[in-house]
């Protein structure tokens, strides 16, 4: 819903509003999610290696309250001539809870991004599976800001699946190997609250794409749909 109905009509202009839009996942490590989502728009030529400790500094200027999102996200807009709003998605929400122990480190990240949204120029968004809203609603801060800011999704119907699946690729010039997309839209079908999962098997395909082209060979190493978040956990471990 936020990938293919949301960021694109952002992207094609609300108004006189031009947005930028920035997309993470927590992980395990947050803040440095947050630093590596927002790197890019602030350092455009750095090599790999150099990235990599910029992101941890960054990371660590948030943990310590020295640097700010607010902050960063303001800078971003300075180098951005012609933007005048930023909206932050954070997909998976319920990975602070499921991959982040430091209970510390959750709060901050919290902290960052609602101080950061109280401007009239940041906008964060985020999804989160209806089981885990207990965790969200145990933080008081981030508790109040969800009252009236809550969509509910129901189960997806097979054709909106379909999209799902599809519409993402088309949006960038891939395709799918004839019946591959047929075949993961039957997985997802028989799998409970299987669109975390859809998400981490198509980034995979995408990461392994042959060309233009998404194939079966990546979609067996990646363990299908079923096996997505073993894969996506072993790549997280051995990132660590």
């Amino acid at each position: 819903m936020v990938r293919a109905g949301l960021i694109p009509r952002l992207r094609r202009g609300a108004g006189r509003l031009v947005w930028d839009v920035l997309t993470l996942v927590p992980t395990d490590r947050p803040l440095q999610s947050l630093a590596a989502a927002l790197l890019p728009l602030l350092e455009l030529d750095l090599s790999e290696v150099d990235r990599l400790a910029e992101v941890g500094k960054l990371a660590a200027h948030f943990d310590n309250g020295t640097v700010t999102l607010r902050d960063v996200a303001t800078r971003v807009l300075a180098k951005q001539p012609g933007t005048n709003r930023l909206m932050l998605f954070v997909d998976q929400w319920e990975e602070l809870y499921t991959l982040c122990a430091d209970e510390a480190v959750r709060n901050t990240f919290i902290e960052q991004l609602l101080q950061a949204a109280g401007t009239d120029w940041l906008r964060v968004v985020l999804t989160l599976r209806g089981d885990f809203m207990g965790h969200a609603l145990a933080n008081r801060a981030l508790s109040d800001q969800l009252q009236d800011a809550v969509v509910t999704i129901g189960p997806m119907t097979r054709a909106e699946l379909a999209e799902t699946i599809t519409k993402p690729a088309e949006a960038v010039g891939l395709d799918f190997e004839p019946g591959l997309d047929e075949t993961i839209l039957d997985e997802v079908g028989e799998e409970p609250g299987a669109l975390p999962l859809l998400e981490f098997l198509l980034e995979g395909l995408w990461a392994e794409r042959r060309g233009t082209r998404l194939t079966y060979g990546a979609y067996t190493r990646l363990g299908r749909v079923s096996g997505a978040i073993a894969h996506r956990a072993e790549a997280v471990f051995r990132d660590s």
